[in-house]
């Protein structure tokens, strides 16, 4: 079920970390790593919608969020509009996913 908050919850994880390792790290502009903060917000609701969150353990819920926000910067890292480097494609993911698990530990009703 989507709760209108959830976005809010993913966009407040996903921006800070996109901001600290694809701006810091990787040297693209704060604007980009926003708006790609605001696409893994929302691919990240809308799997969480369609797998149901309550039905999977919250690692694999966090795993999921880490990995799809990692897949999806490294597929807008093969374009010359974002650049992307292995080592923090592997530290975003996980990040995301610590930040995943904090998320859904205090998320939960």
């Amino acid at each position: 079920m989507f709760k209108p908050g959830h976005i809010t919850l993913e966009l407040a994880l996903a921006a800070p970390s996109s901001l600290l390792m694809l701006t810091l790290f990787d040297s693209n502009t704060w604007w980009k790593s926003l708006l790609f903060a605001l696409a893994a917000a929302a691919a990240n609701t809308v799997l969480s919608v369609f797998t149901g969150q309550s039905s999977l353990p919250n690692i694999f819920l966090a795993l999921g969020r880490g990995v799809t926000s990692a897949l999806l910067a490294f597929l807008l890292g093969l374009t010359p509009f974002f650049r992307t480097t292995f080592g923090t494609l592997v530290g975003f993911a996980f990040l995301l996913t610590a930040g995943g698990l904090v998320l859904n530990y205090f998320a939960k009703e």
